[in-house]
């Protein structure tokens, strides 16, 4: 990936993150790790209209910029839902959600156009810049360690994930508990 890009654009580490795709039944999941927008566009470009791609969840990382992922790679890709590995914003310190600005607005609305599956709503706050953030409603099935806490898939009679089990973070603060989110 990136021999039409150059070297420089790939100098970023998180470029060069693991990406995994998880099957189970009729399932799958994409973990793209901390995957950058240039190293996402061109692991479309690879793989459009391939069965690689195709998939019901995609696992974001937090550390894209305002430019990633680019739109016409979630089109690509076709997620039914997203989970983002992030900390809690409330946790003010050095190399947290908070302090960079996890995940960002950006994502978050991009996710939400291309993601079709609801979710029971949800406010939660989304970076616009570096311990900047703003509250947003969240509808779309968009799950984050940092609002959701624990997050376990589960596939039900081999066929499809069919739920989202949120798990209450220890000292409050997120959506969690109650029954797994239905989709």
């Amino acid at each position: 990936m990136g021999k039409d890009r150059g070297r420089s654009q790939f100098e970023n580490a998180n470029n060069h993150s693991v990406v995994v795709r998880v099957e189970f039944g009729r399932a799958s999941v994409i973990v793209t790790g901390d995957l950058q927008d240039v190293a996402i566009h061109d692991m479309v470009q690879l793989h459009h209209n391939t069965a690689a791609l195709a998939r019901r969840s995609t696992r974001w990382g937090t550390t894209a910029r305002s430019t990633a992922p680019p739109t016409s790679s979630s089109d690509a890709m076709k997620p039914n839902y997203a989970v983002i590995e992030m900390g809690p914003v409330e946790r003010h310190a050095e190399f947290t959600a908070w302090a960079f600005g996890h995940p960002r607005g950006e994502i978050v609305s991009m996710l939400e156009r291309a993601i079709p599956t609801l979710r029971e709503a949800i406010d939660v706050q989304v970076g616009l810049k570096s311990k900047e953030f703003e509250h947003l409603t969240l509808t779309k099935a968009i799950y984050a360690t940092g609002w959701d806490g624990n997050i376990v898939l589960e596939d039900r009679r081999w066929s499809r994930i069919c739920s989202v089990a949120r798990a209450r973070r220890r000292g409050g603060g997120g959506a969690g508990g109650g029954a797994p989110s239905k989709f």
